[in-house]
């Protein structure tokens, strides 16, 4: 038999509320029901005892999303962030999200420069052992290691 435990959150008069370990036999009701339907009571319902954003909508009503720790206001209503504007604010975001430095503009344009002296020191190499093989001076049937 499996089962999937669970917590229970019971609500009193004064807003209190106790958590009870709650257990669902996952035999009797398919799991998918299961898991979806379970704490679907207490979460962000009129009980909830979470905080609420407040702010007005366009209905004229408050708005009922939770809201976020940091101001108190819901993801539509100002509690997410729209980026920074200032070079200040840009440059420090850039170094934030640094992780190892090996992407960065300046190694990219080092590497592509290392790439082309590489192909220009395999076209010269390649010029010189033609030159070498026109004027018998290196075997044809050397193989390279």
């Amino acid at each position: 038999m499996q089962c999937i435990y669970t917590w229970l959150h019971y609500f009193i008069e004064d807003q209190k509320y106790v958590i009870t370990k709650y257990v669902v036999n996952v035999d009797s009701v398919p799991v998918t029901k299961c898991i979806s339907e379970l704490g679907k009571a207490t979460r962000f319902g009129p009980n909830w005892s979470g905080e609420r954003c407040g702010a007005k909508t366009r209905r004229g009503t408050l708005c009922q999303r939770p809201a976020y720790k940091h101001n108190g206001r819901c993801r539509l209503h100002g509690g997410a962030s729209t980026g920074a504007r200032t070079q200040e604010g840009l440059k420090r975001i850039s170094e934030a999200n640094l992780r190892h430095g090996r992407q960065t503009k300046d190694k990219l344009e080092a590497q592509r420069k290392r790439g082309e002296v590489g192909q220009l020191v395999l076209s010269e190499l390649e010029k010189i052992e033609a030159e070498l093989l026109s004027a018998s001076l290196i075997d044809t049937n050397l193989n390279p290691v």
